[in-house]
C-alpha cells in the first residue's frame, strides 16, 4: 500500500489519548504507535488515560473533550476466543 505523504501540525493542541487496559498486549503497541504519530506531528505530553475495558472508551473520551482537550484518539481491542 502507497504510504500518503501528510504535512500535519500539532504544535500547541491538547491531545488525550483513551486506552484500554484489557488486551494490553494489543492496547500497548497501538498506544506507542499513537505516541509516535503525535510526536512526529509535533503534539507534546499528550494525556492518557487508562479503562479497563473497550465500553469505557467513549465515556473517557466524553471527559478529556470536556476537559479542554482539542482531540481524542480512543484505543482499545476487542478480541473473540
Amino acid at each position: 500500500m502507497p504510504e500518503i505523504p501528510l504535512n500535519l501540525d500539532g504544535t500547541g493542541m491538547r491531545i488525550g489519548i483513551a486506552v484500554s487496559t484489557f488486551n494490553e498486549s494489543v492496547t500497548g503497541g497501538l498506544l506507542d504507535g499513537a505516541r509516535q504519530a503525535l510526536a512526529s506531528a509535533g503534539v507534546d505530553d499528550p494525556t492518557v488515560v487508562e479503562a479497563p475495558g473497550a465500553i469505557e472508551l467513549p465515556l473517557l473520551a466524553k471527559v478529556l473533550i470536556e476537559a479542554g482537550h482539542d482531540a481524542v484518539v480512543a484505543l482499545g481491542a476487542v478480541i473473540l476466543g
